[in-house]
């Protein structure tokens, strides 16, 4: 009953055309109003009681980079070891099954597969102690992992770009909650021909939401079109290692497709704020969240 419940809200208010239209409108993005009003007061909220509970704020001037732009990426690769070790896990299940149809091969923490226990080890060292200082620093409060999933995306064999990766290669914002932020990590080295992620700042995002050129689909390449000529375009290319967190909610970005016999994997962690502290293995053990959109936020802590 609870699974129809929460089916009918995402369909009829989270996704409904008003909804939707609304958001755009306000918040130049395709979050909704919904999401985006209770991601906006989640941004209050989270730090308040976290204060009240003997919370203190450690600056980082990088966060302020990472507010205005959407995006930041880290090439001081720190942990060679564990991502060799970890790449070395995931081709080794990736081996074991044949490439979706879309092209995205993924292992979520949602599923609660028994694969995923074999990984908690590798993905509790990634998270150090200076990336969760950052992610307070960001928040305002303490962080909490509500998801991670790791992919690898080829070229798929019979579908058009727009239609891969369950159409993410058209340009596009997240529609979680608007606190939310994901944190990856390439696990294989990204060039030109792996398919990069590209992301636009947020002020070049907004802009293409003011000036009306915002399709999804983006059938007529109109999106696109304007994009390359009024924005810039970055592409996030690096050594396996490589790390960089994004506002997904706000900066439009898209997959783009690895060249035949490439392929690109990575780890994302998507991370929300909380008043509460926790030991970064059990919010993995804990993270069996798909993706939230709403009044849901309102309940998690």
């Amino acid at each position: 009953m609870k699974k129809l419940f929460d089916l009918l809200i995402l369909k009829f208010i989270i996704r409904s055309k008003i909804n939707l239209w609304l958001g755009r409108i306000i918040f130049k993005n395709t979050g909704g109003l919904v999401s985006n009003s209770i991601g906006t007061y989640i941004k209050r909220r989270d730090p308040s009681k976290a204060k009240k509970l003997g919370f203190h704020k450690k600056e980082n001037p990088m966060v302020n980079s990472l507010k205005e732009k959407g995006f930041l990426m880290l090439n001081d690769i720190q942990n060679e070891k564990t991502i060799t070790e970890l790449a070395v896990l995931w081709d080794k299940y990736t081996h074991q099954l044949e490439l979706p149809e879309s092209g995205r091969l993924e292992l979520s923490s949602a599923d609660k597969a028994k694969d995923l226990e074999e990984f908690i080890p590798l993905l509790e060292k990634l998270i150090t102690e200076d990336i969760q200082d950052f992610l307070e620093s960001y928040f305002g409060s303490y962080s909490r992992i509500i998801n991670y999933h790791l992919y690898r995306n080829r070229k798929p064999p019979h579908l058009s770009e727009l239609d891969s990766y369950g159409a993410t290669a058209n340009w596009h914002t997240d529609g979680s909650t608007s606190e939310s932020i994901k944190l990856f990590f390439m696990l294989s080295d990204v060039t030109e021909n792996n398919g990069p992620m590209q992301a636009i700042s947020i002020e070049d995002s907004r802009n293409v939401f003011i000036k009306n050129s915002f399709f999804f689909p983006d059938s007529k390449g109109e999106t696109r079109k304007f994009i390359n000529e009024e924005a810039h375009i970055f592409n996030f290319q690096g050594k396996a290692g490589s790390l960089y967190y994004a506002l997904t909610n706000d900066a439009l970005h898209r997959a783009t497709i690895p060249k035949d016999g490439e392929h690109r994997d990575l780890l994302v962690f998507y991370i929300t704020s909380s008043s509460k502290k926790r030991p970064v293995n059990q919010q993995l053990k804990e993270a069996n969240y798909r993706e939230i959109y709403g009044l849901q936020r309102l309940f998690i802590n």
